[in-house]
């Protein structure tokens, strides 16, 4: 297959341009643009070339002339793909040291994200054009389930994407040469779907976007994203807002081996609220024990948490229960406990199979 090559399609696996006048009538892509793409692509291909002892054009995608077969371009690259892969799998990560380590990991990370590029072009393609309706396919995403195996999730994903693609042109030239992550590009997708966002906001924002994702761990850029979002879509906000503010719960359930189980749900206001309170609580529960352990050791001894007597974890519990519903019981020891017809919750006898619904009575304390 690799024999069908010409010398024109050599030159180009070299990056040199080709001669346009061999091209046969049919447009060939910018000289300059395909040398700068195959420059950056064999830029953060070459660790694969000084591991593996090859020369970085040997490990560059080949793209023949025009009067190679379609067939024998899709062969000849995925044939070139696999070889790259079985040089990878070569390689025993465990004879590598600390800065190869890392060479290595970052070129197989941007390999991944080229490879995921080109699915994605190829999803939308499909999305576009649909050539598979006559075998009774019709949608792209219900080709992409049956013929590749996807979750529907996955095939979401490569759908949306490349919808993303053909809006933003300058976050597909990224993705295409790995310059950006697979989950960035998902959350940006998703984000770029929402119908109430307008267009021209998108286009006009997109490039300070696509830096954060290029230049930030992803949780900032995901906290920038939705921050964005929420700005740029404040309706869909405040109903996001509202339906977190509606699953509002806290759940108290016994164990079978003993002990209670809390667990619960805030709506972002609310939560930040209670976690910057309780946070307070916790550092004073700290400094409890930060002293205890100083008076344990002496004061020239380095105190290490090791040395504290409770764990963060244990802390914040203890904190949660001395500040409260039990502070009141904790602080007036004789206090009679709350009877059922004089503090406790009523539920009626029509909710007693809604365990979430509750009427409360108006509480009296003496």
């Amino acid at each position: 297959m690799m024999g069908c090559m010409s010398d024109t399609a050599a030159s180009n696996a070299t990056g040199e341009a080709a001669d346009p006048a061999d091209s046969g009538g049919v447009t060939a892509e910018d000289p300059a643009a395909r040398a700068a793409r195959l420059a950056a692509m064999a830029q953060r291909l070459a660790p694969f070339a000084e591991l593996s002892e090859l020369e970085p054009q040997h490990l560059r995608l080949v793209r023949p002339d025009e009067r190679v077969a379609a067939a024998d371009l899709v062969g000849a690259a995925l044939l070139q793909a696999v070889n790259t892969l079985e040089v990878l799998a070569d390689i025993d990560p465990t004879e590598l040291d600390a800065d190869v380590l890392s060479q290595w990991t970052e070129g197989i990370e941007t390999i991944r994200r080229m490879a995921d590029a080109a699915a994605i072009g190829a999803a939308g393609h499909i999305d576009r054009t649909n050539p598979y309706k006559p075998q009774g396919f019709f949608s792209a995403k219900t080709f992409l389930q049956h013929r590749l195996q996807l979750s529907g999730v996955e095939a979401h994903r490569r759908l949306q994407a490349a919808r993303l693609h053909d809006r933003l042109g300058d976050w597909a030239e990224a993705e295409t040469v790995g310059a950006v992550g697979v989950a960035q590009t998902a959350l940006m997708a998703r984000i770029a779907a929402n119908p109430r966002i307008p267009s021209h906001l998108l286009h006009r924002d997109s490039p300070e976007l696509l830096h954060d994702a290029q230049t930030l761990p992803y949780t900032e850029f995901e906290a920038n994203a939705r921050m964005w979002e929420a700005l740029a879509d404040p309706d869909g906000d405040r109903t996001r807002n509202e339906q977190r503010k509606n699953a509002r719960r806290v759940d108290l359930r016994p164990r079978p081996d003993g002990g209670y189980d809390l667990t619960g749900f805030l709506a972002d206001t609310d939560g930040a609220e209670f976690a910057e309170i309780l946070g307070w609580f916790t550092e004073a529960e700290w400094h409890t024990d930060w002293t205890e352990a100083r008076h344990r050791l002496g004061a020239d001894h380095h105190i290490v948490p090791s040395d504290l007597q409770r764990t963060e974890p244990q802390r914040r519990a203890d904190a949660l229960l001395a500040n409260g519903p039990l502070r009141r019981r904790q602080h007036h020891p004789h206090q009679r406990r709350p009877t059922r017809h004089r503090q406790l919750p009523h539920r009626p006898r029509n909710l007693r199979h809604h365990h979430h619904r509750w009427h409360t009575r108006p509480i009296e304390v003496p």
